[in-house]
């Protein structure tokens, strides 16, 4: 039986909920709750502090110690490989390198408060920007959400089932962020923050199971999210809004992927679907 297929059936979604909760929040409440005292310590706040970016691979982390206690070693070699598989269709790259840049774009020309462009004036700050977006973010998020957590839930529930399971959770593991931030003040709040979550979890489902399981994808897809959307300096309220269409979009298109009614029947490849197919 095929690695993924097994990923499918194995437990252990409990526990990588709690683990990577108790990492994540644990280590949140301790920079805002402390922050004097872990800044004698560690140093100020930054999203190069050590305490952050533990925190924000609590995920990884959680998903890397199950697969370990499940699998051994080859169950960490099978959740790591899904993060370089890069042999789907082209049309899968332009989706997400052309289409998320250019509906983002689209979406900032709709009126609201606009985020204050970062600062790319010379090359170094350029690559640190992407390097941050990047590290900080999907790269050690996605292996944990994507990688471990979705083959687990498409094997006992619909992909759309499946998809509001995994926004739901992944939402309120960002709740810490918006405590003691300017997040309210940007437009977000809690609940539209859920709301997002939710829409942008079936967009990464549709892309992973098109793409035979590749977290790659999913990875590049909230990467170029989060980027384009600073660059373009779009306020959050028209980012929902577009995502929110797309969602609609795919959920209404895309009949092959039998979004409400297929249980277990999710048989991932060691190849991707042809495009005839999964469109």
């Amino acid at each position: 039986m095929h690695n993924d297929a097994i990923a499918t059936r194995q437990g252990g979604l409990g526990w990588f909920v709690v683990l990577t909760f108790a990492l994540t929040w644990g280590l949140a409440s301790l920079l805002l709750l402390f922050p004097d005292t872990v800044a004698e310590i560690f140093g100020r706040a930054s999203m190069a502090h050590p305490l952050v970016i533990l925190a924000l691979a609590g995920p990884a982390i959680a998903a890397t110690v199950l697969a370990l206690e499940q699998g051994g070693v080859a169950g960490v070699r099978d959740l790591y490989s899904r993060i370089v598989r890069w042999r789907f269709g082209v049309h899968w790259y332009a989706a997400v390198l052309i289409g998320v840049p250019l509906i983002t774009f689209l979406a900032s020309a709709v009126p609201g408060r606009t985020l204050q462009s970062p600062d790319l004036s010379t090359a170094l700050a350029v690559i640190q920007f992407l390097i941050n977006h990047l590290v900080a973010g999907p790269l050690v998020e996605e292996l944990g959400w994507r990688g471990f957590a979705l083959p687990r839930l498409l094997g006992r529930f619909t992909p759309f089932s499946a998809s509001l399971i995994l926004g739901i959770i992944w939402g309120i593991w960002h709740i810490p962020q918006f405590l003691g931030s300017d997040a309210a003040r940007d437009g977000v709040s809690v609940l539209l923050f859920l709301f997002y979550a939710l829409c942008l979890s079936v967009i990464a489902t549709w892309l992973f199971v098109h793409t035979g399981g590749s977290v790659l994808i999913t990875i590049l897809f909230y990467f170029f999210v989060n980027v384009a959307r600073e660059i373009f300096g779009t306020p959050f309220p028209p980012s929902v809004l577009s995502v929110f269409v797309v969602t609609v979009l795919i959920l209404a298109l895309d009949r092959g992927l039998d979004w409400f009614h297929r249980r277990n029947a999710w048989q991932p490849a060691t190849r991707p679907r042809r495009a005839a197919r999964s469109n």
